[in-house]
């Protein structure tokens, strides 16, 4: 329960301060192609702890198909069977642990270097769509300085 709850602090957080990451990117493209990522890295943390969910009900399932009420009442079972289901709570209950926390920073770390190369990438294509607009400001100028002058030179 408390995965979700830190999970909408982080999301808050990082809206509060989306405006001030806005300015210091100097609303760069790529900046917004960075926190957009890492938005949606934030939200799929919510399906990948269903999935664990789901994995962990279907396991329970699977390794206790007759018992699974005695699984829960373990006064009622005798001496070796409490044992092994025990062990096998206690590895359910690892496994699950696991999968909360490992997958999703699993999933972080792989969509942070998503998100650093899809960065370098909007800088690259905001980079050489910026230089022609710039080299046909240059050309253009000059053409224009050089028919201005031109008129100036007939004149006299």
């Amino acid at each position: 329960p408390m995965l979700p709850i830190a999970q909408a602090i982080l999301l808050m957080v990082v809206y509060a301060v989306l405006p001030l990451i806005v300015v210091i990117g100097m609303y760069r493209l790529s900046m917004m192609m960075v926190v957009a990522i890492a938005l949606f890295t934030i939200h799929f943390w919510s399906v990948l702890w269903k999935f664990a969910q789901w994995i962990d009900e279907n396991l329970t399932v699977a390794m206790h198909p007759s018992t699974l009420d005695q699984l829960l009442d373990w006064a009622t079972l005798p001496g070796p069977e409490l044992l092994n289901a025990a062990t096998r709570a206690l590895l359910l209950d690892i496994l699950l642990s696991a999968l909360m926390i490992g997958m999703p920073l699993i999933w972080t770390m792989m969509m942070g270097w998503v998100g650093i190369q899809v960065g370098g990438m909007m800088r690259h294509i905001m980079a050489d769509a910026i230089s022609p607009s710039q080299d046909a400001g240059k050309s253009g100028a000059s053409v224009g300085s050089k028919g201005i002058g031109g008129l100036f030179r007939r004149g006299k």
